[in-house]
Parts: C-alpha cells; structure tokens; sequence
C-alpha cells in the first residue's frame, strides 16, 4: 500500500528538486568530502523501489540526494576535521503507511503513527587521517519522531533526518567536535 506514497510526495520533491538544482553550486564528488554515502541497490528498498506506481528514478534520487545532504552536513558538524566517515545505506523504510479505506478520498494519504516507524539499515566505517579504523559496524536505526523535534513539520523527510541526526549524535560520541 505504500506505492501511493510518492506519488503524494512527487509534485513536492519534483519542485524541490528543480529549486536545489537551480541554486546548487558545484557538485561535490564523494571523493571529496570527509563523510561519504552510499546506496547500496536503492531501487530495492523498503520504500522507494521500482514496483511503486508513480516512482520514477528522478524521485527516488531526490529523497535519497537529501537523505545524504543530510548525514555529510550532520558529518562535518559533529566529527572532528581529522576523521572521514564511510556510510553504506542498505535499506531505507520511510515513516508512515498507507491506510486504505479510513476516509474517502484519503487512501492515498501516507498517516503517520507509531506502529509505522522509520527503518534505515546502514554500514559504516570510522577511520582517522591515517586510515586507521576507529569504528565501525552494522546498525538498523528505528525510532519515530518525537514532540518538538528540530525539523520543520513541512520536511517530508523530517522523521528519518530526526533517525539520522541521533544516530550521529550517539554513536561518534567520542569523535566529535570540541
């Protein structure tokens, strides 16, 4: 029932997608920044896989483009200049679900609740300048947004940035910036 999702969120992500691409400088190749991410076979993820109706590549990369504008701005905040970051996304479920037959006209309405969290399954690899490996392992991050969280409720993606944004606050801890 999820394959109504993006097809709410396309007119958003179409638009916003052409506004970061009007405005956006340079792009930055991963090989130059000290936080790099990937994603690992997206097309097959939870959410925002080929099968959705309405899908198209242009939307999937969209929302996985701000997923990891997201992690290299949280990246080059937290750690500390010295360190690069190796992120591997495996598997991404967006928060929310659809619920087919709760009001006319709303099945195409992606409701948001507790019982549908965000899931992102990720890879990483810490290491300092020296290429010394400081961290690393396996973590599927699952939590929901909590009241007052720090993006704006217009985010589409503000439960999994909310997922990311902890995540990174945790878990290089001991890595972070003074």
């Amino acid at each position: 029932m999820k394959t109504k999702m993006i097809a709410c969120l396309l007119p958003l992500f179409t638009v916003a997608g052409l506004l970061a691409a009007k405005d956006s400088g340079p792009v930055r190749r991963a090989a130059d920044s000290r936080i790099n991410v990937q994603f690992v076979e997206p097309e097959k993820f939870t959410d925002l896989h080929d099968r959705w109706t309405g899908t198209s590549a242009s939307t999937r990369e969209h929302v996985l483009g701000e997923l990891r504008k997201h992690l290299q701005q949280r990246g080059e905040t937290v750690l500390r200049e010295d360190l690069h970051l190796n992120i591997r996304v495996t598997d991404v479920d967006l928060a929310g679900d659809f619920e087919p037959g709760r009001a006319p006209h709303a099945d195409d309405v992606r409701i948001i609740r507790t019982i549908y969290p965000v899931r992102i399954k990720l890879q990483f690899q810490l290491s300092d300048s020296t290429g010394t490996v400081l961290a690393e392992g396996e973590r599927t991050l699952s939590d929901f947004g909590r009241i007052g969280d720090p993006f704006p409720r217009s985010d589409p993606l503000r439960y999994e940035k909310e997922v990311l944004r902890d995540w990174m606050h945790k878990e290089f801890r001991a890595w972070r910036k003074e």
